[in-house]
C-alpha cells in the first residue's frame, strides 16, 4: 500500500475538458501548497469517451483513472473511488471534489490548511451559490424538509478534506452508496466546516437539476431512515390519540349534552374515523417497510466496489 500526504478523489461525467483545467490548476497550486506530489484518483463514471489528454503532463500530480463499468450516479462514484483510496493508498488526508470548477481548488486547499489546524476532517459551507432562483428555493425546502425529518442540520455537500484514518469506518458503511455527506455527517465522526464560494463552471452548464435534487435529498433522508420511520410512527400516533380523543368529545356532547344537531354527530364520527384509518395504515406500513429494510443485510461497499471497476 502506498504511502501519501495527500490524496484526491475527483468523479467526472462526459466532462474530461472541465477536468483538464481543474487539473492545472490543482497541479500550479500543488507547487505552492505542497511538498512531494499529490496523488489523484479520477473515477470515470462511464463517460461516452476515454481520457483524451495526457495524465503524465501535471508534473506534480500522480494521476489515476477508475473507469466504472456503467454510469451508476455521482454518489456511488465517490464511494467508489474512497474504497480505491482505501484498498491502494494509506493517506494523511484524502480530498473530495468535483470535476467542473464549482468546487475550486484554492477553497480546497485552504481546507487542508484548516484540517491540519484543526486535526480533523473539513467540509464546505457555501456561503455564496452560483444557480438560478429556482435550484436555490427547492434546494432550501430540502434542508428544511431534511431537517424536519431527521432533526439534524445539513449545509454542506461533497466537497471536502477528511482524516485518512477515518476511511475505513466510511468505506464499511452501506450509507456511503446513497450519499457521502450525509453518510459522513450520521458516523458522528468529528469534523468542521469552512465557508467557500461556489465557483463557476469552466465549461457547459450544471448537469444538476431539480430531479435530481430531489433524488439527491431522498437519498440524504434514506440514509436517517431509522429516525424518519421513528418520527413518522410517533406522528401518526399522535394523530390517532387526536383522533380518538375527537370521537370520545364528538359522542360525550351527542348523548350528555342538549348542544347536539340532528346529523352532525355522524359526520364527525365519521371524518375522524378515516381519519384513525389513515394513520393506522400509514404507521403500519411505514413500520413494516423498516422492519423488513432492518432483516436485509446491509451491502458495504469495501466489498463490493471493485465489481464496478472496469
Amino acid at each position: 500500500m502506498e504511502k501519501r500526504y495527500l490524496t484526491l478523489v475527483i468523479p467526472q461525467h462526459n466532462d474530461w475538458e472541465s477536468l483538464a483545467d481543474l487539473l492545472s490548476e490543482i497541479n500550479s497550486l500543488a507547487k505552492l501548497q505542497v511538498n512531494g506530489k499529490v496523488s489523484v484518483v479520477i473515477v470515470d463514471d462511464f463517460s461516452e469517451s476515454l481520457c483524451p489528454f495526457d495524465i503524465g503532463i501535471y508534473d506534480r500530480l500522480e494521476l489515476q483513472t477508475v473507469r466504472i463499468v456503467q454510469n451508476i450516479g455521482h454518489q456511488r462514484a465517490i464511494a467508489i473511488g474512497l474504497c480505491y483510496v482505501f484498498d491502494h493508498f494509506s493517506s494523511k488526508w484524502v480530498g473530495v471534489l468535483d470535476a467542473d470548477g464549482e468546487d475550486r481548488p484554492v477553497d480546497f486547499f485552504r481546507m487542508v490548511e484548516a484540517a491540519k489546524q484543526h486535526s480533523q476532517s473539513i467540509f464546505a459551507k457555501r456561503t455564496k451559490r452560483s444557480e438560478g432562483f429556482l435550484f436555490k428555493l427547492f434546494y432550501w425546502i430540502y434542508k428544511i424538509i431534511f431537517w424536519f425529518s431527521t432533526g439534524r442540520k445539513i449545509d454542506f455537500g461533497n466537497f471536502s478534506v477528511i482524516e485518512g484514518s477515518r476511511l475505513k469506518a466510511l468505506v464499511h458503511d452501506a450509507n456511503l452508496w446513497n450519499n457521502y455527506a450525509v453518510a459522513f455527517l450520521k458516523s458522528k465522526i468529528p469534523f468542521d466546516k469552512l465557508s467557500t464560494e461556489r465557483g463557476k463552471r469552466y465549461y457547459g452548464k450544471s448537469r444538476m437539476n431539480i430531479t435530481g435534487l430531489i433524488i439527491h435529498g431522498l437519498s440524504g433522508i434514506a440514509v436517517f431512515v431509522d429516525v424518519v420511520t421513528t418520527r413518522v410512527i410517533l406522528f401518526s400516533l399522535s394523530i390517532i390519540l387526536l383522533a380518538m380523543a375527537g370521537i370520545g368529545v364528538v359522542v360525550g356532547i351527542r348523548f350528555g349534552t342538549d348542544l347536539a344537531i340532528p346529523g352532525w354527530a355522524t359526520y364527525s364520527v365519521l371524518a375522524f374515523g378515516i381519519l384513525l384509518f389513515q394513520a393506522l395504515i400509514i404507521s403500519f406500513f411505514t413500520l413494516f417497510i423498516f422492519l423488513s429494510n432492518r432483516s436485509t443485510q446491509a451491502i458495504q461497499p469495501i466489498k463490493e466496489y471493485s465489481k464496478y471497476i472496469d
